[in-house]
């Protein structure tokens, strides 16, 4: 399935029953929609474990202070996105390119509530997401204004009208998950530029560095000597450019690099990734 295994689980934190939903997922992160305009981007190396529901290993307060984003941040840029640009892009470029759009929209009652927000929309339907695992399918008709927020004529209380199982099927008749493919704007994003990351390190640290990548969801490949470089192994692997600096760091530090040198790096450009 290509919204992976996260898309539209509740996300719990170790004290909290409910920190939100999940609305995207990269190869790295999970980003998720909580209450309000609550938005955390995630590493899916802080999840404890993923059954119906997806376990991050923080309390509630970590998450705030680690993972809290603007909602309307850059989204992760990945296959299951709706942008067509490679690289973080804006909801306001995506908006400008596309005006007649509403996704992402905040929506609020006329009494002035926070309904949630627009995953999704037809000729004459929205999907919002709201407060803990609230949906509402709301026909457009019902909107009086559109400005940064969508504004509905109707009382708080009247929304509840509208109200949808969470998982029920989109009202094209499309299953749920059809939210996180966006097929139409896959292209694009799969351009996203990648670097060649080469490492040579003390053989001893090389089982460390492994497990290091594997927490980050990188797959390399490697050997416990090349050429006559001596008690030294060789790894590789291949990241997304902005990621450089982050994959660096960790691996230094798996590596235990401090005052002793105990390796080197070597980083190239990629010009294209095949899949065999």
């Amino acid at each position: 399935m290509v919204s992976g295994k996260y898309f539209n689980k509740g996300v719990k934190a170790l004290d909290s029953p409910h920190v939100g939903h999940v609305v995207r997922e990269t190869d790295d992160l999970i980003v998720v929609f909580g209450e309000g305009d609550e938005r955390y981007d995630i590493p899916k190396s802080a999840i404890r474990f993923v059954s119906g529901n997806v376990l991050i290993d923080d309390n509630f307060h970590e998450i705030v202070k680690k993972y809290r984003v603007k909602r309307d941040a850059p989204l992760p840029s990945t296959k299951k996105d709706p942008w067509t640009n490679p690289g973080d892009v804006d909801l306001a470029t995506y908006e400008k390119q596309y005006p007649k759009s509403l996704f992402n929209k905040g929506v609020r009652s006329q009494d002035e509530e926070h309904v949630g927000h627009v995953m999704k929309e037809t000729g004459d339907m929205m999907v919002i997401w709201g407060h803990y695992d609230w949906r509402f399918d709301v026909p457009k008709s019902k909107i009086i204004a559109v400005g940064r927020n969508v504004i509905l004529g109707m009382d708080y209380k009247e929304v509840f009208k509208y109200k949808v199982d969470r998982n029920a099927p989109l009202p094209t008749g499309e299953p749920v998950e059809k939210l996180a493919e966006e097929l139409p704007f896959e292209e694009g994003a799969q351009n996203i530029p990648k670097k060649r990351l080469e490492a040579f390190i003390a053989q001893d640290r090389l089982d460390s560095v492994l497990r290091t990548l594997n927490s980050l969801n990188l797959v390399a490949t490697y050997s416990d000597s090349k050429g006559n470089v001596s008690n030294m192994a060789y790894l590789m692997t291949i990241v997304d450019a902005h990621r450089v600096d982050d994959i660096v760091s960790a691996i230094r530090g798996a590596a235990g690099s401090g005052t002793t040198n105990v390796g080197n790096m070597i980083i190239s450009d990629v010009q294209e990734v095949l899949k065999i």
